[in-house]
């Protein structure tokens, strides 16, 4: 039976991770079928029998060779996987403490999705990923260690991101926020693209054989709408509100909602207490027992010593501002419904550029860079 520890912890180079896991088995003669698994997945090198540790599974398009990695993909189905992999060797990782060893590089994802799929990373049960993943982590060590260029992974919001990219796939309206997420993700791609291609050139590094190709062929594929972008940071803030310059309609119910409101305010200063809003409804906050005439009460503060009153003078204002409030939000969910359906129109791009970006950005490369040493006496 295969035995194993973990050795010499975590290692910290720049923005990778490096773990060593060294094993040790039993004689020869009782080598079990773990062990036998364990030999598929450990002769990337044979000097050292080094194996690479892969994040998610990435989906290569056959027509074109682009990695087309989605967010579907990149957490693996558990029970495909362990079917896949045999119980014998699902065994072998429980010994390893492979789970373990999961969630503790979680903690060094730069991304939110990142840390999901380091949570969820596995080991590699062909060759030919391991040799895309070691010749990836190589490529990342020499932009590192001999071009000396540290990646830029900042500003990439990939939670409201992925929620903009499931959210369009479903048919459904992408909020503000979500397609400010968005363009944050695709703006990150492009320069992580420009990135990998400046150093390449600086350096005279451009050709298949470059210790970099692995890390420009990803990037080839990125291809961000750019009026899609464009047209989204124009129309929605970085808090995700939109902007009254979104569309005409916006802009005039906006216009409304503020006149209303101003003209309300201007006649709470006649009374006593604070101008507030209660329920939709502008009113005044005043000491639990001072009258106003004609007012409607709309409630209190907890423990009562305040209450909300809306003076009869701007009832019917109140229910002009709720029309308009609810004018706006219809003018703004329009402008919402036509940004989905535009990232509905780009969907593979964007699917594309979020599968290239995880692979790059949010630390596969780093978790490629786990390496397991298997040792057998």
């Amino acid at each position: 039976m295969l035995q194993a520890r973990v050795r010499g912890g975590v290692q910290f180079n720049g923005r990778h991770c490096c773990v060593r896991v060294a094993t040790s088995a039993l004689p020869s003669h009782s080598y079990s079928t773990p062990t036998l698994h364990a030999r598929r997945i450990s002769h990337a090198t044979s000097a050292g029998r080094q194996c690479s540790i892969p994040g998610a599974k990435a989906v290569h398009s056959s027509s074109n060779g682009r990695l087309v990695n989605t967010v579907a993909a990149q957490v693996s189905d558990a029970e495909t996987y362990e079917v896949a992999a045999g119980p014998a060797f699902m065994h072998t990782l429980k010994m390893l403490e492979w789970r373990r060893l999961c969630e503790h590089l979680s903690k060094h994802a730069s991304t939110a999705l990142g840390k999901r799929m380091c949570s969820n990373l596995e080991v590699p049960i062909d060759m030919s990923t391991s040799v895309r993943l070691l010749n990836e982590t190589r490529a990342m060590l020499a932009m590192e260690n001999d071009y000396m260029s540290l990646l830029d992974y900042g500003g990439i919001n990939t939670s409201d991101a992925e929620g903009a990219i499931k959210r369009a796939a479903k048919g459904g309206m992408v909020s503000g926020k979500q397609l400010r997420g968005l363009v944050a993700m695709l703006q990150g791609a492009d320069r992580l693209k420009r990135q990998i291609q400046l150093v390449a050139r600086q350096n005279n590094v451009t050709n298949k054989d470059s210790p970099i190709w692995p890390l420009l062929a990803a990037v080839a594929a990125v291809n961000t709408p750019k009026a899609l972008m464009r047209d989204v940071a124009a129309a929605v803030n970085e808090d995700g509100d939109l902007a009254d310059s979104a569309s005409e309609q916006v802009r005039t119910t906006s216009g409304k909602v503020k006149a209303i409101t101003s003209r309300i305010n201007n006649i709470l200063k006649g009374y006593p207490g604070e101008a507030s809003e209660k329920s939709g409804r502008m009113c005044v906050a005043v000491a639990a027992g001072t009258k106003i005439n004609n007012g409607v009460m709309l409630g209190s503060s907890i423990g009562g010593g305040m209450v909300f009153i809306e003076p009869a003078q701007v009832v019917s204002l109140n229910n002009e501002l709720a029309a308009a409030r609810a004018e706006a939000m219809a003018a703004e969910e329009n402008v919402l419904w036509e940004l989905s359906g535009r990232v509905m129109g780009v969907q593979d791009d964007v699917e594309i550029v979020s599968g290239v970006l995880h692979e790059i950005a949010t630390n596969i490369p780093v978790l490629c860079k786990v390496s397991c040493l298997m040792a057998y006496s």
